[in-house]
């Protein structure tokens, strides 16, 4: 029986799903002036990896959105995802190598700086998630390209 291989995608932190894909919670993306960006590490999982062990807590989505706020009233300034993507180890069908998962996750983010307005991005990573930003941020980009958009010049 042939697995059926997920695409990696950015999300909002909700619990609701555990398919990866882009969201953002309500209307946080109209009012936001930064997008935050975490990655999970090696065998983690985009929610569980940054929520309290036996807990509901989770940092990203109960704390973060507070403690980056506006000064005129205190509302959220970043809007805050998750990029999920396959990292099990046990019994894991994936072949994809740190170049491939790193060419996905480069262009689930130009999806975020191909909008008309472009907020600055704060990437936030452990283990094999950081290793993908280091490869992401070290490619080598070439002028006129999409990737250019996501350095700022």
């Amino acid at each position: 029986m042939a697995s059926r291989r997920s695409s990696p995608r950015l999300r909002g932190t909700t619990k609701s799903s555990k398919r990866t894909e882009w969201r953002t919670q309500g209307d946080t993306q109209l009012l936001t002036c930064l997008s935050v960006v975490a990655l999970s590490g090696l065998g983690g999982h985009a929610f569980g990896s940054f929520k309290e062990r036996d807990g509901t807590h989770m940092w990203l989505r109960d704390s973060l959105p507070y403690d980056l706020t506006l000064e005129d009233g205190g509302r959220p300034m970043a809007r805050v995802m998750t990029y999920g993507y396959e990292s099990a180890v046990a019994r894991s069908k994936n072949m994809q190598n740190l170049e491939d998962l790193a060419t996905s996750f480069h262009n689930s983010l130009l999806a975020l700086v191909s909008v008309p307005t472009v907020r600055p991005i704060i990437l936030v990573a452990h283990s094999l998630g950081g290793l993908m930003v280091k490869q992401v941020s070290t490619a080598g980009y070439s002028p006129g390209t999409d990737s250019n958009a996501l350095v700022r010049q």
